[in-house]
């Protein structure tokens, strides 16, 4: 595409969408051009901030405009919807982590995009931190050894506690909207597993409500995914007390560990046989196609080269097999099989 991309966001009712719309505005290859929501203060909001057209419905917008592509960031249960939609008109859409609130709702969003033609791209925000792709590189490579353990830690002390809008906390806290600490922070260990160790064979979990009794849903998970000569855990919590741990993720090898700070600006650790306490690991900044989910999404349709691995839509949908299969897990008390069926 030689000209401008346009892009038109559907759903401003996840925090996030502020943050990118901002990686939005600095990008000359695109141009935000309109947004849809059914919140009349969030589109008068977008349209202070941001300049664009404003619609209170998703199809009068798809009607009206002439979209490139499309940025999802609705609730769980509705993304998945409006996503489908734009996605039969043809249009390319990116859509935010975890890609809907179900398996099922995943794979009629792939089935969409094959239908329509367009591209699906799932936002994780640790695919673009930097000591994040140095970690999952230094993995790779066997430098390491062998990889026997892979950890991600998703953490705070809850949406409200944490300052989310209301309109954020409102779907968060609804289990028939995609809400709870599973959906919302247990993604983020299994993809980083996914880029790691590949697909998992099985699945044990522990989910519950602890700590948060008027809600209803989860405030805590811990997932541990079984692989050969492996295991990895993601644990999401809304409980967290302060701030060490959370989002840090550690790799394990036979010849050296790993522990990755979070955020842009976040250190790469290593410890090995000759390093026992472990010293920051120096690497490269992203290029400049990495340097945001917006930036990725709006290069990769230009240059019409794949996504990254672990924000293509097949990525995405094998997290939901595994979330799938952890709730299973934790209602029977039992690990669980996945079969060949369940990841792709």
């Amino acid at each position: 595409m030689a000209r401008r991309i346009q892009i038109g966001v559907i759903g401003l009712i996840h925090d996030q969408a502020w943050r990118q719309l901002e990686q939005i505005d600095v990008l000359q290859e695109a141009e935000l051009v309109a947004a849809a929501d059914p919140n009349q203060p969030l589109l008068d909001r977008v349209r202070g901030l941001h300049g664009c057209d404003v619609y209170l419905s998703c199809e009068k917008m798809l009607d009206t405009e002439q979209l490139d592509a499309v940025m999802v960031f609705g609730d769980n249960a509705a993304s998945a919807e409006l996503c489908g939609w734009a996605l039969d008109r043809g249009l390319h859409a990116m859509i935010e982590r975890p890609m809907g609130h179900s398996l099922d709702a995943a794979e009629t969003m792939i089935a969409a995009a094959r239908h329509g033609g367009g591209r699906l791209m799932a936002h994780w925000s640790i695919a673009f931190w930097p000591q994040v792709q140095a970690a999952i590189e230094l993995a790779r490579s066997g430098e390491l050894g062998d990889i026997y353990l892979v950890k991600y830690r998703a953490a705070h002390p809850g949406p409200r506690e944490m300052g989310f809008s209301s309109y954020h906390c409102e779907w968060l806290l609804d289990p028939r909207r995609g809400g709870g600490a599973l959906l919302e922070g247990g993604g983020f260990g299994v993809v980083l597993a996914e880029a790691i160790l590949g697909k998992p064979q099985g699945v044990s979990a522990t989910i519950g409500n602890y700590h948060k009794s008027n809600a209803e849903v989860e405030d805590n998970a811990i997932i541990m995914m079984h692989y050969p000569r492996a295991n990895a855990i993601a644990e999401a919590s809304w409980s967290q007390v302060g701030e060490l741990t959370c989002y840090t993720a550690a790799i394990y090898g036979t010849q050296g560990t790993l522990v990755v700070e979070p955020y842009h600006g976040g250190r790469l650790w290593r410890a090995d046989a000759d390093q026992p306490a472990g010293q920051p690991t120096l690497f490269s900044p992203n290029d400049p196609s990495m340097a945001s989910g917006p930036a990725h999404f709006i290069a990769r349709l230009r240059d019409d080269q794949p996504f990254h691995p672990m924000c293509q839509a097949e990525t995405a949908r094998n997290v939901h097999a595994v979330l799938q299969a952890a709730r299973r897990s934790s209602e029977q008390q039992k690990p669980v099989s996945l079969g060949e069926e369940m990841l792709v």
